[in-house]
């Protein structure tokens, strides 16, 4: 047993401390990735507790060595997943993608798909190199590694050459979120300027800012949204996103 999963069940074992972690954005109501008693992959149990923020730590310097531990498995598990992207079989996703549904059905949690996480966390990566690693426009950036990809796996899964793949990302309009929620939480607001903010940025930010600022929203139509309202659970916003 190597000293890193010797490190690893210490920390499950180790009982309640002091000194929290950040608030996590990721809504525990609507989403499978938020149980944390799974079997242990990428994260341990503790590892995805300490990421929700239900995780409490003895110090500040504790808490540092508990993130870097997390940065660690995260770094070594992308370099598997370059393995696990070249190497496993299709029939072998297949059955991953089908499982995950199933398990879904029988534990009554909303089946969010399993390509949604890996894409996003793949476009936050490519944002840092892009800006940070290359110095280049992270547009661009994406444009080639999917051109790249998409070759590679049409390539792969219908044995059919791929000769020209025109990838076009055109932005034509930036918000910036934060702004947008202050905007909307103390502004002359309506119904139609919420539901167009929830679909397009979801509905974690929204729904922090009214709790933090113990407020709620009064639309210019009279409705009253607080930080419970159900808009915020009535639909399945990150799908909602996926598909406009």
């Amino acid at each position: 047993m190597s000293d890193e999963d010797t490190q690893s069940e210490a920390d499950e074992e180790e009982p309640d401390v002091k000194a929290t972690d950040a608030d996590s954005d990721l809504n525990p109501s609507r989403s499978a990735y938020a149980i944390t008693d799974r079997e242990r992959a990428m994260l341990t149990k503790t590892d995805r507790e300490l990421l929700l923020g239900e995780k409490e730590y003895k110090s500040d310097q504790a808490l540092r060595n508990a993130r870097h531990r997390v940065r660690e498995h995260i770094r070594n598990s992308l370099l598997d997943a370059f393995t696990v992207s070249t190497l496993i079989k299709t029939d072998e996703l297949e059955q991953i993608v089908e499982r995950h549904f199933e398990l879904s059905e029988q534990d009554g949690y909303p089946a969010t798909t399993l390509s949604s996480g890996v894409l996003g966390l793949a476009m936050r990566l490519m944002y840092i190199e892009a800006t940070q690693e290359f110095d280049t426009s992270f547009t661009g950036y994406v444009e080639s590694k999917v051109a790249t990809e998409f070759r590679s796996v049409i390539q792969q899964e219908t044995d059919t050459a791929v000769s020209e793949i025109d990838v076009d990302i055109d932005v034509t309009e930036r918000e910036d979120i934060d702004e947008a929620v202050r905007d909307i939480v103390h502004g002359n607001t309506s119904m139609t300027i919420v539901l167009d903010h929830l679909a397009n940025a979801g509905p974690e930010k929204l729904q922090n800012a009214l709790r933090e600022n113990d407020t709620v929203i009064e639309t210019s139509g009279g409705i009253v949204i607080g930080p419970d309202h159900e808009i915020f659970d009535s639909l399945d916003w990150e799908k909602l996103r996926e598909n406009r």
